[in-house]
């Protein structure tokens, strides 16, 4: 993470074990930031705790695309290469909320849930 009056980096999140696609702070908490990556994860973060992931959802294919829901603070969607959107609880991780099967690999999601 960097700040632009920085010239090194601030810190360091590490945990995914492939290339990251996408990046999404929340806007309900200041502190928490969500990843998709290609290494079939998406991971929440919360950069003020360190340098592991807080929550990690097993999306299962490469994820390219992460949001967070705009009205629900523990709501986010995934897109991946399998043509999967799915919905997220943050409370219950296991498994998505909702699924729903794309014509097309969606290389960004916007939801409105």
């Amino acid at each position: 993470m960097w700040a632009p009056e920085h010239a090194a980096s601030l810190s360091t999140l590490t945990g995914h074990a492939a290339a990251l696609h996408e990046v999404a702070w929340s806007p309900h908490q200041a502190d928490q930031l969500l990843t998709a990556s290609a290494d079939g994860s998406a991971r929440l973060w919360d950069p003020r705790a360190g340098a592991a992931a807080v929550a990690v959802a097993p999306v299962g294919a490469e994820a390219l695309s992460v949001d967070w829901s705009k009205y629900d603070p523990f709501l986010f969607a995934t897109a991946a290469v399998d043509r999967l959107v799915c919905v997220w609880d943050l409370r219950a991780l296991a498994q998505p909320v909702t699924l729903l099967q794309v014509c097309y690999i969606c290389l960004y999601i916007y939801i409105y849930i």
